[in-house]
């Protein structure tokens, strides 16, 4: 019936939902572990699953999450790029705490990518 193909796509939508979810999880224990390569194999595998479903949340967390594996690697440059994104998204979501967490995110990966840029002196021109 029409009434058991809705409750089913609607279970085959949690199921996914928590796969992303698990995915996630995933890349954050191996990003806490050390190992940057699984952990952002994971996080973009939960990423494009996120997208997939159109689940704004998770892709928020997992561009966050991004960044940060980014900003560990001392990639600021893609620590920024990250960033900017889940500024938008966070926005986009009315999301405060993680808008919070992003823009504060967003300012440490500038101040170390400006940090580290070589900066001209009236002496190089």
């Amino acid at each position: 019936s029409q009434q058991e193909e809705e409750m089913e796509e609607e279970e085959e939508g949690k199921a996914e939902e928590l796969r992303m979810q698990v995915l996630a999880n995933l890349g954050e224990v191996h990003a806490v572990t050390g190992d940057r390569v699984k952990a952002r194999f994971y996080l973009l595998s939960a990423l494009a699953l996120a997208r997939a479903l159109r689940a704004e949340a998770g892709e928020s967390k997992c561009i966050a999450s991004l960044g940060e594996l980014s900003m560990e690697e001392g990639d600021y440059a893609t620590a920024i790029v990250w960033f900017e994104k889940a500024l938008v998204l966070s926005h986009k979501l009315v999301d405060h705490e993680d808008l919070a967490l992003a823009h504060t995110h967003l300012a440490i990966a500038t101040s170390q990518l400006m940090r580290r840029t070589p900066r001209a002196t009236l002496a190089d021109v």
